[in-house]
């Protein structure tokens, strides 16, 4: 192992390297060498996590765009390099504090994720992130509704349905369902129309809310919510 490595090493690859070309060079970091090698690769890891978005994107606007979709134009002009240097040094700087093991040797093992380390953007994501990130989401869940090459598009009330158990699985990462655990939710348009546990009950409830509202009864999503 050399005497010094370069933070910006963690953050390259042979097939990120194009990605990278207009950087203003490394930022060397005497302290990362101190690591034992588990911790170094956790290092790395989160270093790579930070630009993971921006490695993704290229690739899934290239496949939009064959696929015959419009895509807006996405350009990165931020320094990236400025915005991920403070959180990587901040994880050198809490991973020597843990004292791990030492220089060379593998040392204790430790998850990228581990709490300790903290989020990786201490001081919230930087916007070319948030802005990547949201792109990317957009271009998966559109790219996903594709029809297979081979199969007939899908009924415009089946894409409607997908949208909606989407919004639900969101709703579940927030919690907003747990109240409804061992139920099932019939929703359309972004909005719960009946819950319970015998499903044929439900969408009787369901198709009748739907009809007050001018909801067409096609769209309803069925989502079941485990637990007890």
């Amino acid at each position: 192992m050399p005497d010094e490595l370069l933070i910006s090493d963690a953050l390259r690859s042979e097939e990120w390297e194009p990605h990278f070309a207009s950087w203003n060079g490394p930022t060397k970091h005497a302290d990362l060498v101190k690591l034992p090698r588990r911790a170094m690769a956790a290092f790395k890891v989160r270093a790579a996590k930070r630009i993971e978005v921006i490695v993704r994107l290229p690739a899934k606007l290239e496949e939009a765009i064959a696929a015959g979709l419009e895509v807006p134009v996405w350009t990165l002009d931020s320094n990236i390099t400025a915005d991920t240097l403070a959180p990587a040094v901040a994880d050198i700087t809490k991973l020597l504090q843990l004292h791990l093991g030492k220089p060379s040797e593998l040392g204790e093992p430790i998850r990228w994720n581990d709490p300790r380390l903290g989020p990786l953007w201490p001081d919230g994501p930087p916007a070319w992130h948030v802005e990547a990130e949201k792109l990317l989401r957009e271009l998966e869940n559109t790219i996903a509704d594709l029809p297979a090459p081979d199969r007939a598009p899908l009924a415009p009330s089946v894409k409607a349905q997908l949208a909606t158990i989407r919004w639900l699985d969101k709703q579940l990462n927030l919690g907003v369902l747990d109240k409804y655990s061992g139920e099932y939710v019939l929703a359309a348009n972004e909005q719960i129309l009946a819950h319970g546990t015998y499903l044929g009950k439900v969408r009787k409830a369901a198709e009748k809310k739907a009809k007050a509202l001018q909801i067409p009864t096609e769209v309803i999503a069925v989502y079941f919510v485990f637990g007890e």
